[in-house]
């Protein structure tokens, strides 16, 4: 904690760099869905910003690649890829998904190295997160949700989870905005995005999705917005948290009187629309099976999806099936190390009550760590780029704030 970095002027170089991570991320989480899919684009914007890593890696630092919390997730993807190429899909299947894996985590971790150089980046990031997602959210009502007795589908080509998955990611991303003092008006935009969100996400009817949320919300609000917030101050503190009482109070009475049975995703919670429970039951079940057929090194990267026509709609079930007990290993660990790190950086800074707003950004950081961990059940993820960007903006924030400190927030 006591090696500081100086804030330095962005090179022409690192402007065009994040000119590209711009354009990913709105290409990522609305243009290809909202408006059109181009093809090729992706592995453009994607190649794109491996590329600058690249060089960042080779001429900045001159060779040299620093330990990171990415570090293990990487070595994930390209073990489960070779042993995926090599030994157990045998060609068969996977190699498209492998090399899809590869580039979005190293995607990721060029956006990484990016954000570690230029921690005031973060918030360019995230501010563009949160417009891409909450414009999302507004073609997602306009456009409306499909209902089947599987559950919803999302819009075309985005199915309902992916979707709910990105509305997390933007909630995260506004609530970590929050922690600077800002003009009113950005604040009610950010709060008026989340509404937008909200409501996108009751009309895609995720049960995974809005429990997750609502969680994260109440989370934030509790233990991190109101003591930041209230500054210490008992009086402050208390009020502030009858008030969200009441609003919880309010929220509950309405999630009964109208969500519960009025709304498909209240259907949905009450048992009904069940045809994708029974569906993913079937291909959890296969998954077992394949593991315990082959507990050390799996069937391969999209293995279950091969055999059973989709995939187990669970990241463990997927990990353990497909990657064997081995690489489910590695990952876990290097997945955990992540809520770690957060729960140690926010202990540290609680207890020398020296930096409120590290304790503030951490709790944001340990709560939606704790999201992605318990979406895991429900959503596979590994082979998705939202969830190699979402680790790659944790570890670039607790990297930021583990080099700088208490000066941390004078980087940003």
């Amino acid at each position: 904690m006591n090696h500081k970095t100086e804030r330095i002027k962005a090179t022409f170089f690192e402007k065009i760099w994040l000119s590209l991570s711009i354009l990913l991320i709105i290409y990522t989480f609305f243009f290809q869905y909202s408006v059109k899919s181009i093809n090729g684009l992706m592995i453009l914007l994607c190649g794109s910003n491996i590329f600058c890593g690249l060089l960042q890696i080779i001429v900045n630092q001159r060779g040299r690649i620093s330990k990171s919390l990415m570090g293990p997730m990487i070595f994930f993807v390209f073990a489960a890829s070779f042993v995926t190429f090599f030994f157990t899909a045998q060609g068969k299947y996977g190699t498209i998904l492998c090399v899809k894996m590869i580039e979005y985590s190293l995607t990721a971790y060029s956006i990484y190295l990016l954000l570690r150089c230029h921690p005031r980046y973060i918030e360019v990031i995230f501010a563009c997160v949160c417009l891409s997602v909450a414009l999302l959210g507004i073609v997602s009502l306009v456009a409306g949700i499909a209902i089947t007795s599987a559950g919803a589908k999302g819009i075309e080509g985005l199915n309902t989870n992916t979707m709910s998955s990105f509305f997390m990611i933007m909630v995260f991303c506004s609530f970590y905005l929050l922690w600077k003092n800002r003009k009113t008006i950005i604040n009610l935009l950010l709060i008026f995005m989340n509404m937008i969100v909200m409501v996108a996400q009751i009309s895609a009817a995720s049960r995974r999705g809005f429990i997750i949320i609502v969680l994260f919300i109440f989370l934030s609000i509790i233990f991190a917005v109101i003591p930041y917030k209230s500054k210490y101050s008992s009086k402050k503190k208390i009020a502030l948290y009858i008030f969200s009482a009441a609003m919880i109070a309010i929220a509950l009475v309405y999630f009964k009187n109208y969500l519960l049975d009025n709304t498909v995703l209240g259907a949905r919670l009450l048992g009904s629309f069940d045809g994708g429970d029974i569906a993913r039951q079937k291909y959890q079940v296969f998954a077992l099976e394949q593991f315990l057929a082959h507990p050390i090194l799996g069937i391969g990267l999209g293995g279950i999806a091969y055999h059973m026509g989709a995939y187990s709609h669970s990241m463990y079930y997927e990990l353990i099936s497909c990657t064997g007990l081995v690489l489910t290993t590695v990952f876990l660990c290097g997945f955990f190390r992540f809520g770690r790190k957060c729960w140690k950086l926010n202990r540290l800074n609680r207890r020398l009550q020296t930096n409120g707003e590290i304790v503030y950004i951490t709790a944001e950081c340990f709560f939606f760590w704790v999201s992605l961990l318990i979406s895991g059940y429900a959503v596979v993820m590994i082979y998705d780029i939202y969830f190699y960007l979402s680790l790659a903006l944790l570890a670039a924030i607790l990297k930021n704030i583990e080099l700088n400190g208490e000066e941390w927030y004078l980087h940003v």
